[in-house]
């Protein structure tokens, strides 16, 4: 009953569907619920392949793309998007921690958040045009890799200050939400794409593990900016690999 209280909690927070949860959750119950989170990315990934679909049936693929760059932001309620626009802000100041963690606690929008996230968006919509009907599990997949980014993140770092909600999610993540996460994750791709899914999801793990390292040792830690960043990266990482694998040398593997 507990696991089901924090899948239904992770999926009021990280999305904007209305499920009308209403129980309080505890801050240990909200850092083990991100073992979850690529459950909750498997719930977007889903609505997003049909939505990819019937799209398609309307509009060309380039335009199909755009309109589910706005359905996944209306999903999302851009939270991971603001995260990075954020984190672009502090990180891409190149002043001291103190200063940086400032930055990104401001509500501002700055020229660097704008960027980041206009060609994040961009990357979305380009990749995603590669894309067709025929690989609508590739869409399927994008939201899970994403939010499997969030126990590792979460799980391997500190949190970089000293309150703050995202502190509870970094404090209460360990390595068995890590594995937990990992493991979901493989599982579902190996279902979908069977071998080769299983080395996108270990590429994907060394990307994630790697630029996580790459800023927290600018802040001495993460916050949960940091991890709303990761998980858009880690999706853009995906679809790279997803167009070089699938469509630019699809025997490559």
């Amino acid at each position: 009953m507990r696991t089901i209280r924090q899948i239904l909690w992770l999926i009021q927070f990280l999305t904007s569907i209305p499920i009308g949860f209403k129980q309080h959750m505890g801050p240990e119950d909200l850092g083990r619920s991100l073992a979850y989170a690529p459950l909750v990315g498997l719930l977007l990934g889903a609505i997003l392949a049909g939505s990819f679909y019937l799209l398609q049936f309307l509009f060309p693929v380039s335009i199909s793309a755009l309109f589910l760059c706005i359905i996944y932001i209306v999903l999302t309620g851009g939270l991971h998007l603001d995260g990075l626009g954020d984190t672009a802000d502090g990180l891409l100041s190149h002043r001291p921690k103190e200063r940086v963690l400032e930055i990104m606690k401001d509500s501002r929008v700055g020229t660097n958040a704008v960027l980041a996230i206009s060609l994040t968006i961009i990357g979305y919509v380009l990749f995603i045009a590669q894309l067709s009907i025929r690989n609508l599990e590739l869409i399927v997949l994008m939201p899970v890799i994403g939010r499997m980014a969030l126990p590792i993140a979460a799980g391997i770092e500190k949190y970089a200050r000293p309150d703050g909600l995202g502190r509870h999610f970094v404090n209460f993540c360990g390595i068995k939400e890590l594995i937990t996460g990992i493991v979901f994750s493989g599982v579902i791709f190996f279902s979908a794409l069977g071998a080769k899914g299983l080395i996108i999801v270990l590429l994907t793990v060394i990307f994630i593990l790697a630029i996580v390292k790459l800023i927290a040792r600018k802040i001495e830690g993460i916050t949960g900016d940091i991890l709303g960043a990761i998980c858009e990266l880690t999706q853009i990482f995906y679809l790279i690999l997803a167009y070089l694998f699938w469509v630019r040398f699809p025997n490559i593997l």
